[in-house]
């Protein structure tokens, strides 16, 4: 995603499969957050262009892009998947965080999502726009986050590609 502000605006206009999407303002933070649910209930965050986290409707980590890598669940880990090119073909090619590895993305996951928890439930953020609108909207939002801060993050099943 893009940082500047008219791609801002683009998410919250193109992001139709997201229903609802908003985007914030968390105090101390530089960046926007994007979130965002899809219609079967995943939910989707974007702290700026990165990292962004994408939660299944159960609120278990699916996919993320995190430092300019993707990754995606393994059911165990997470595999870091990294794009090679040739002239013949593009291949990913996968790695498979150790447990210390793992141990120490998802502790980063949990400190971004305590911290959005947090900042919802006293009332310190800030809806700069959201499609469409409605409060219970905001609510669902601070429950989600609420839900995994709470519980600290799990990884969904596995993603088979």
């Amino acid at each position: 995603m893009a940082q500047h502000e008219a791609d801002r605006e683009d998410f919250l206009r193109d992001a139709t499969a997201l229903v609802p999407r908003f985007e914030l303002i968390l105090p101390g933070e530089l960046k926007t957050v994007l979130a965002g649910f899809h219609n079967d209930g995943r939910l989707s965050i974007y702290f700026g262009a990165d990292p962004a986290y994408h939660f299944d409707a159960a609120r278990r980590l699916r996919r993320a892009f995190v430092a300019g890598q993707l990754y995606r669940s393994q059911g165990v880990t997470m595999a870091r998947l990294t794009r090679v090119r040739t002239a013949e073909a593009t291949e990913l090619q996968r790695y498979d965080l150790t447990a210390p590895e793992l141990a120490e993305f998802l502790a980063r996951l949990h400190t971004r999502m305590q911290s959005l928890a947090a900042a919802m439930a006293a009332g310190t953020t800030q809806v700069l726009a959201q499609e469409p609108t409605g409060d219970d909207y905001v609510v669902q939002l601070r429950l989600a986050a609420a839900g995994i801060a709470a519980a600290g993050p799990k990884l969904s099943p596995a993603i088979r590609r």
